[in-house]
């Protein structure tokens, strides 16, 4: 994850909670790690999914009313 941080300068935690956006369909998961991207496993998935740290849809702030953890 020091590379994510460090390259891109987004600060990210392995178990953080995320809110991903694509095509007007938000989507809620949790980081599960990271190398070159953020791996992300959505809420009721089994897998976790790569994501671009700088992709626009992606914010790294826990959405209102929901806990980090």
């Amino acid at each position: 994850m020091d590379y994510v941080r460090k390259t891109y300068g987004v600060s990210v935690k392995r178990g953080q909670r995320i809110a991903f956006e694509l095509s007007g369909e938000r989507r809620l998961g949790t980081v599960t790690g990271a190398t070159h991207y953020v791996r992300v496993r959505f809420d009721g998935q089994q897998h976790s999914v790569n994501i671009h740290p700088k992709d626009a849809g992606l914010n790294y702030t826990p959405p209102e009313g929901r806990s980090d953890g």
